[in-house]
């Protein structure tokens, strides 16, 4: 996967955010292994755009609420799209003001294990990308382990450290990301929301950034069976 920079550019003394709770470039975690522009291997692969709205911020304590994948080409287009609203096993939904799921949304829908084969079809043979992604891999392999399925480490891209390498904004959350580069975010704290507003910058940043290097190829994904029993937000 080769993008390459417009103009020569030091990255080495960027600063980026280094708490524990916040991807790392090259490292590799409980089920991600991040870019970064110094070592490992290329990969040539299309894009799985994951978000998730949960019940907390630990997944020790809370669950996924909401998923959606985006998988789209390397130049931008979108080939498919997943999503859907899950039951967490204790029912409980935190804060709705900030995600607007309600308890009764979630009526009829189904367990994490239930989609699992959904999830893991929509990222086979991709380079997961999110922006935060530590977020979403703490609580995927949380929710993977609960359900008794191993999953092997996937390669990733976090387009929040992409942000701090490239952009000189006031903070890079989403929002202020997507502003920088002319767009404005829809149905944001929606999981397909945020997607795809990752997928209208993607492909920029990753034209204006150095090539991509990884420290882990694309795993084979296990084979489970994929439902057809989903439920949206209305």
């Amino acid at each position: 996967m080769r993008f390459r920079a417009k103009e020569a550019k030091d990255y080495s003394q960027r600063p980026y955010y280094k708490a524990s709770f916040f991807a790392k470039p090259g490292d590799v975690g409980e089920l991600f292994g991040y870019s970064n522009f110094d070592d490992g291997q290329s990969l040539n692969a299309d894009f799985a755009i994951v978000d998730i709205e949960t019940s907390g911020l630990s997944p020790n304590s809370s669950h996924i609420l909401e998923i959606a994948i985006l998988r789209v080409t390397q130049s931008g287009r979108v080939l498919n799209e997943f999503q859907t609203l899950i039951m967490p096993p204790d029912g409980a939904v935190g804060r709705p003001d900030i995600h607007q799921i309600h308890e009764r949304d979630l009526k009829g829908a189904p367990s994490f294990a239930e989609v699992a084969g959904n999830i893991l079809s929509s990222m086979s043979r991709c380079i997961v990308v999110a922006h935060n992604a530590k977020f979403e891999e703490i609580f995927l392999a949380s929710e993977f382990n609960r359900a008794q399925i191993n999953v092997p480490k996937l390669p990733a891209i976090d387009t929040m450290w992409l942000a701090q390498m490239e952009l000189d904004t006031y903070n890079y959350k989403l929002p202020t990301v997507l502003n920088h580069y002319g767009h404005t975010i829809e149905d944001a704290h929606t999981a397909l929301g945020d997607v795809k507003s990752i997928a209208k910058f993607l492909p920029t940043i990753l034209e204006d950034v150095p090539e991509q290097l990884f420290p882990i190829p694309i795993p084979e994904m296990p084979l489970l069976p994929i439902t057809s029993r989903l439920k949206a937000r209305k």
